[in-house]
């Protein structure tokens, strides 16, 4: 049987291998430079020594290599990009083949200590290596050649095996056959390069393993590695991930572990979990429904009955009795006080959840450091091969400063390298400049690329000269550079000293064999690379880059009906128009039409196409406005749509075009191509990444996560979401935050309070907010150290993007998925079909610390059925919450700061308290009382001591009932400053004839607060109980209150059991 080899050579000049040079006696290493466009052609084999013979020969072809995928049917093969997926501006030329051949990359074995590093025979260092590898290759002959770095990088065995097998293989079958091995199974993707060049060693530099490739004899006579009957496949994506969840009886999204049958309906998998969720269901309903305390019998029964309805009851597994100890549970829990099971509404009632589920596993600082430096080594010293790493570490953990680190260490030992770095913001930006020039400066030129344009926040003014004429480009979405800079011959006035031009040019860089980093702003990772802009060797993401990823665009139907037009169709964009404003589905109705792919090719919009004539000198804005420009760029990316849609034979209606009838308009969403180049190593560095959808978004990827312990106490309330309606409804929550802040600001502590943009407006604009409380908001948390010497947060709520805006980001990123994305009502852009609408909502479990005496807990979060679209969702959610926290640094903190989440939502950060809300702001006595310094706890002493505040008896006694000062509650969010010099002081005194005993609480001011080291919170240092002045405050009273005071009082005394 023979098999084809793909070969792709460069058609540019640059080698596809590494070159090395002597410098001051160390060798150093110019990157792999890969070709932006390609040729292509097969080669035939049908045994190992043909494979060898033809590897062989490229051993001295510096611009080609080998990839496992083949030529599309169809394809020209000149001028092609290396892709297995459509981008917006160019087709997927290759596509994935079953191979029977295969490379097996060997990188990091360790030579042997009984070898002689750099003088063992080779046939020993591949009969060792062939040995750390399956049964099958262990006893197969195979072609060898040792990398690049063989030799450089010492103490590691780095070799290419080449194998014949003996039927052909696909990539998900030799990566499940191989897992375990020390190979590379990034190799086994459709478009990977397989280098076969040998390396160049330039000026004196000498090859220091000569003798790189040869066959190496097994022993045993085998020229084929017998594959395996059947493969144990290894799905990245789970099935949980899309499989369709139903909303069931009890009005809640079922848990991913739940699985119904898809006939009946009836759950056939995860019965346990759903007879759970039914006892705590029944348990809120007869708690909510009844005054008395629920019988056994009753949870029972309606717990059965609930069960017995929605589950598959035929293999006789279940009865009674399982219902009757799930509600054994659920009464013990009533009866203790552990669960309340009560509430104002589902979504605020804290309820028990199972303790099984996977949870992270948490390191201390010193061994993340560890994990993360070997996951950066691994990245770093790849030996060229195009690498995507995610990396999920715990923020604060110092991911971005070692990734400083090692990006220099490459730069000791590289030349003519180029690195393009993203980052949220141009601060940002400045930091990784400033680390990368300062200390120990990189050996590299550094740009931190200013923008073109002034900012329209006002942080940053542009480089352009002609600034007025370049933003009415933009504003019309025309390219820039072919317009305004450079087209041919013709230039700008300017652009020889264009101080945003010369950012890009790199006039000494052949010469000199620079290495060169830009860092830049997330922004330009979707924009069109400009011709000046040299492809990078690798790029690093710093931080999430949703934001500039998705597009959503509106196109008025009356356009589509004009423009969307062809020869034999004249009425084509009537059709699209009716068939979504009739909500037909319009990809069906289409094929009905006869209306294909090639026929929307024909349409033809060159005459919305804006006639740009190149300005050389134009200082304002173009002569003639272009208001077709982003018409004609919009319909363009629809008439696309379209096609990729229709190509899909089992899709009825399209994912991403959708109808939106407040405006007669026609919603486009989806994904920006990113311009970090396909031959370009990348490494994300994301803090709450997802591993599903960076797979989706990046491709292939090496996804790592290390979780770091957070010196950090959490309360967190739970029947409250805090959302943005509840603060923006009233100005009483408003002042008492106000009030909590004060109180850690006045007493030494630095707080930071987090919330949306409205509520931040109305807390800058309070007049009695203490000047040295900081304020952000949710959207701008990414990246910043701004609060890291803050030693208390408060997060207000959590952010809530509109729900339409979550479900168009997922029909832009999932719209090819093999299963349909299931749409919630409440997300939909029609206002009619969301009005009075919510999500469904979806048990979410607490992450609980050791701290956390509370049984395992979880609340009823507002979610999206289809869990594709609630990761999203927690991308927006979730992780704004993980970010704020993550602003006090937690994990190489100095002491454990303190964290008040006033949100219910379950992060993963793990809880150590619950509190209600209104424990954790202050009521109106716990505010006389941080203001006074005292208040009493009796309502005759609320009389005698603050006639301001009462007028009757029965006034005084309703608010201190309701207060946490006489619950014995109070100052669970205050700093222990409070809580420490609080004390509780009996007395006697005289009314109505009689003496009575009275308490009153004082907060005594008993010296100088100071943090000692490894201290939680600031400390008094000295200090004394000023019992004379208080007893001289109670009988005289507050000279600033008229008629308070008790007169005479006796027996004044601590309290021995004080609460306070």
């Amino acid at each position: 049987m023979s098999d084809y080899v793909t070969v792709l050579s460069n058609e540019s000049d640059s080698p596809v291998t590494k070159a090395f040079k002597l410098i001051n006696g160390e060798y150093q290493s110019s990157p792999i430079k890969n070709s932006y466009l390609h040729s292509a052609y097969q080669s035939e084999i049908s045994c190992l020594t043909d494979l060898a013979n033809l590897v062989q020969s490229l051993e001295g072809e510096r611009k080609k290599f080998i990839i496992r995928g083949g030529l599309i049917d169809g394809r020209e093969p000149s001028g092609l990009r290396r892709l297995a997926k459509a981008k917006e501006d160019s087709p997927a030329n290759f596509e994935e083949v079953d191979c029977q051949w295969c490379l097996l990359d060997i990188d990091e074995v360790d030579i042997p200590d009984s070898f002689i590093d750099g003088q063992s025979p080779p046939i020993d260092l591949i009969q060792h290596a062939t040995q750390l590898l399956p049964a099958a290759f262990k006893v197969s002959d195979c072609w060898y050649q040792f990398s690049s770095s063989m030799g450089i990088q010492v103490g590691k065995i780095r070799v290419h095996l080449w194998y014949w097998l003996s039927k052909p293989v696909s990539n998900p079958q030799m990566r499940a056959w191989l897992s375990g091995s020390p190979v590379d199974l990034s190799l086994f993707r459709t478009v990977q390069p397989h280098y076969t060049a040998n390396p160049i060693f330039l000026d004196d530099a000498v090859d220091p393993w000569p003798n790189r490739s040869g066959m190496f004899n097994a022993g045993h006579d085998v020229v084929a590695v017998q594959t395996p009957d059947t493969f144990q496949l290894k799905v990245l994506n789970p099935k949980a991930s899309t499989v369709h969840r139903q909303v069931n009886k009890m009005g809640t999204i079922d848990p991913q572990e739940i699985v119904r049958d898809e006939n009946t309906g009836l759950v056939i998998d995860g019965r346990e979990r759903f007879l759970f969720e039914c006892s705590v269901q029944v348990a809120k309903l007869t708690v909510r429904g009844q005054k008395t305390k629920p019988t056994i019998k009753e949870i029972t029964d309606q717990t059965w009955a609930l069960f017995s309805e929605e589950a598959d009851l035929t293999d006789g597994k279940w009865s009674w009795d399982h219902a009757l100890q799930k509600a054994q549970s659920r009464l013990a829990e009533l009866e203790q006080g552990t669960h309340q099971f009560n509430g104002r509404q589902d979504v605020h009632i804290l309820q028990p959840t199972p303790t099984e589920g996977t949870k992270p596993s948490f390191v201390d600082p010193e061994s993340g450091a560890k994990l993360l430096d070997e996951a950066l080594s691994d990245f770093f010293d790849s030996d060229g091969k195009p690498d995507t790493t995610v990396l999920r570490v715990t923020m604060g953990a110092g991911k971005t400063r070692q990734a400083i680190e090692h990006l220099k260490s490459l730069m000791t030992r590289s030349f003519g390298t180029r690195v393009e770095v993203y980052v949220p913001r141009h601060d940002i930006a400045e930091d990784w400049a400033r680390s990368l020039t300062g200390i120990a400066p990189v050996n590299a030129r550094v740009i931190h690329v200013q923008p073109r344009t002034a900012q329209s926040n006002g942080t940053l003014g542009g480089l352009c000269l002609r600034q007025e004429y370049v933003k009415s480009l933009q504003d019309a979405h025309i390219g820039v550079f072919n317009n305004a800079c450079k087209s041919g011959d013709n230039l700008c006035v300017h652009y020889s000293d264009c101080p945003y031009i010369q950012q890009f040019i790199e006039p000494d860089m052949i010469e000199k064999d620079d290495n060169v980093i830009h860092i830049m702003v997330h922004n330009y990772l979707t924009l069109p690379r400009n011709p000046l802009q040299v492809s990078p060797d690798s790029a690093i993401i710093d931080e999430s880059f949703w934001g500039a990823l998705f597009q959503d665009v509106t196109i008025p139907m009356a356009a589509i009906r004009s423009s969307l037009v062809t020869d034999q169709f004249p009425r084509l964009g009537r059709i699209i128009n009716e068939a979504l404003q009739d909500g037909e589905p319009l990809l069906e109705v289409l094929r009905g039409h006869g209306i294909t792919s090639a026929e929307l090719s024909r349409i033809d919009i060159e005459a919305l196409k804006p006639n740009v004539s190149f300005d050389p000198v134009s200082p304002n804005g173009p002569k003639r406005q272009f208001n077709t420009a982003i018409l004609h760029r919009n319909l363009t990316n629809l008439i696309r749509i379209l096609q990729e849609e229709l190509a899909i034979q089992s899709r009825e209606d399209p994912e991403r075009i959708l109808y939106d009838p407040t405006n007669d308009s026609l919603r486009l969403t989806y994904v920006k191509d990113l311009c970090v180049p396909e031959t370009a190593s990348l490494l994300v560095l994301d803090a709450t990444a997802d591993h599903i959808l960076m797979e989706k978004t990046l491709g292939p990827i090496n996804f790592r996560r290390i979780d770091v312990r957070q010196r950090g106490f959490i309360t967190q309330v739970h029947d409250r979401t805090g959302s943005n309606i509840s603060w923006n409804s009233g100005e009483d929550n408003i002042d008492r935050l106000v009030d909590v802040l004060n109180v850690w600001a006045e007493s030494g502590e630095k707080p930071l309070c987090v919330a949306h943009k409205e509520l931040i407006k109305a807390l800058e604009a309070h007049p009695q907010l203490n000047e040295s409380v900081l304020l952000n908001n949710f959207g701008n948390l990414r990246g910043s150290n701004a609060a890291q010497e803050c030693s208390v947060i408060f997060i207000t709520g959590r952010n809530q993007p509109p729900l339409d805006s979550i479900d168009l980001k997922a029909r832009a990123l999932f719209w090819d998925d093999e299963i349909a994305l299931q749409h919630d009502p409440a997300a939909s852009i029609n206002p009619q079909e969301a009005e009075n609408r919510n999500l469904d909502s979806e048990i979410k479990s607490y992450l609980q610390s050791a701290r956390n005496t509370s049984p395992q807990s979880g609340i009823n979060a507002r979610s999206y059925t289809d869990p594709r679209i609630e990761r999203l969702h927690g991308q927006f959610r979730e992780a704004e919450t993980t970010q704020a926290i993550a602003r006090l640094r937690l994990v190489y903190s100095k002491y454990v700061k303190q964290v008040f989440l006033l949100s219910n939502l379950p992060v993963e950060i793990p809880v150590d308290r619950y509190v209600r809300f209104d424990e954790l702001l202050l009521d109106r006595l716990e505010v006389e009382l941080i203001k006074e310094k005292n208040i009493p706890l009796s309502p005759t002493g609320l009389l005698k001591m603050r006639p301001d505040l009462f007028d009757t008896y029965n006034a005084a006694k309703k608010a201190l009932h309701k207060s946490h000062v006489y619950l014995g509650g109070s100052l669970k969010s205050m700093p222990s400053l409070y809580k420490a010099s609080s004390f509780t002081v009996e007395f006697k005194a005289l009314n109505n004839g009689r003496w009575n005993a009275h308490k009153h609480l004082f907060i005594a001011d008993m010296g100088i607060p100071e943090r000692l080291d490894d201290a939680n919170e600031i400390q008094l240092i000295t200090g004394s109980v000023p019992m004379d002045k208080w007893k001289a405050l109670l009988e005289q009273g507050d000279p600033l209150i008229e008629g308070s005071g008790w007169g005479e009082v006796r027996d004044l005394k601590v309290a021995d059991s004080n609460q306070h």
